[in-house]
């Protein structure tokens, strides 16, 4: 039976189940000058994999905001309906040959509207969620920037590799490719809490799997000129049979006071307090 073409949504996570990457051969990661500075974020971007209840392993990404928190998408712990489990984070340059420095995460909370619903349809959730290592990982603190009509991003993402004709087997290798921000919004895909853009070199846009995410980059983030996190990306539109329209990505500056709120780290004068505080209570009980 031929499709007709219609547009869709394809959330980048990536799965070994045909749910979801398996089932969308519509897009493809632009190998270009990007992919040759990925390194300039080294230790801040993370390889996620987590658990559905079935066993089935699903590939996100996450963005180290400081020692004890990130960023990543709602669905890397929230999918379909189902809780995740068993997340693990690494910042090696390969999720499959490279895990480099793994945490467990310990807890997590995503944005109060996201409910984990089904793929495709209108984003009109937002699908962003926090999280906090086991353990203290030592290096510099994130910026959240706000994002720029026409400013160009470098988002690094652990998706599969591809050519213009289909998606290549995952390697679970690290890279980076170059985006420029469109606007804010695309009628009927995604709402105006995202960002959207357009892939470069702009010339491979409009060709079969010419150039966008793939499966396996949700939760990556854009980065501005400044080298600040303006985004988070969530999901790439497509049109049947393998046409990008646009990606977009959670527009990280509208929601700054709810991360910070859920991120920021107690200062040690503040810890101290905080510990009296708990001792004259027990004593107050006893």
């Amino acid at each position: 039976m031929r499709l007709k073409p219609l547009l869709m949504l394809v959330v980048a996570c990536s799965l070994t189940s045909t749910a979801f990457g398996g089932s969308y051969h519509n897009t493809a990661t632009v190998y270009g000058a990007a992919e040759q500075h990925d390194d300039q974020f080294d230790g801040q971007v993370f390889w996620i994999s987590s658990e559905r209840p079935n066993g089935d392993p699903v590939h996100t990404v996450g963005v180290r905001l400081n020692e004890w928190y990130g960023l990543t998408v709602g669905h890397s712990f929230l999918l379909e309906g189902e809780t995740l489990t068993n997340h693990v984070v690494g910042n090696g340059s390969n999720y499959l040959t490279d895990l480099g420095d793994t945490r467990t995460i310990a807890e997590w909370g995503v944005h109060p509207t996201w409910t984990g619903p089904p793929s495709g349809g209108v984003l009109s959730q937002v699908d962003l969620a926090w999280f906090r290592f086991d353990s203290a990982w030592a290096g510099s603190e994130a910026t959240i920037g706000t994002p720029a009509i026409g400013g160009l991003t470098t988002v690094v993402e652990f998706g599969h590799p591809a050519t213009p004709s289909g998606f290549l087997p995952i390697d679970g290798e690290r890279r980076a490719f170059d985006a420029v921000v469109d606007g804010f919004g695309s009628p009927a895909i995604f709402s105006s809490d995202y960002l959207v853009g357009e892939f470069l070199p702009l010339a491979l846009r409009n060709l079969p799997l010419g150039g966008a995410a793939t499966p396996g980059t949700s939760g990556s983030p854009w980065f501005n000129e400044n080298g600040e996190i303006v985004g988070i990306m969530a999901g790439v539109s497509a049109s049947s049979p393998g046409y990008f329209a646009d990606s977009g990505g959670v527009n990280l500056s509208l929601f700054e006071p709810w991360i910070t709120a859920n991120t920021t780290i107690p200062e040690p004068a503040t810890m101290s307090m905080l510990l009296i505080g708990g001792v004259l209570v027990i004593r107050r009980r006893r």
